[in-house]
């Protein structure tokens, strides 16, 4: 029931990763984050402008 919107998701992450050039893109949901330096970007406004959630 969920994996439609999941699957969108995950399309709209990929394209914000792939249009931005970035490398990786990390769910600090799990609270494990090593290292977070000063140019870290949260992506959630791009992939939420890219789902029409704005």
């Amino acid at each position: 029931m969920f994996q439609p919107i999941l699957e969108k998701a995950q399309l709209a992450i990929a394209e914000v990763g792939k249009e931005n050039g970035f490398i990786y893109i990390f769910d600090i949901s799990s609270k494990v984050v090593l290292f977070q330096s000063d140019k870290s970007i949260d992506v959630m406004p791009l992939v939420k402008k890219k789902l029409g959630m704005e």
